[in-house]
């Protein structure tokens, strides 16, 4: 099989297009996430008694991302 069929170059593009797609989400989420935390230990910072509540919500979404990302 030296030369691929046009359908399975088809089905290998599209197979790629929804990767890149993937990909692209996740890197979002996890910028998302980062800014979330920053805006969450900033106002902490700023907080004469800072709850310990607000600083496991501000922390979880980058643990939450972090464990995704190991392989």
């Amino acid at each position: 099989m030296s030369e691929l069929d046009d359908g399975v170059v088809a089905h290998l593009s599209m197979i790629q297009g929804v990767v890149n797609r993937l990909e692209t989400n996740s890197f979002t989420l996890k910028a998302l996430a980062m800014t979330l935390a920053s805006a969450v230990l900033a106002f902490l910072g700023a907080v004469k008694n800072p709850n310990a509540v607000f600083t496991a919500a501000g922390s979880l979404p980058v643990i939450v991302f972090w464990l995704m990302d190991e392989d």
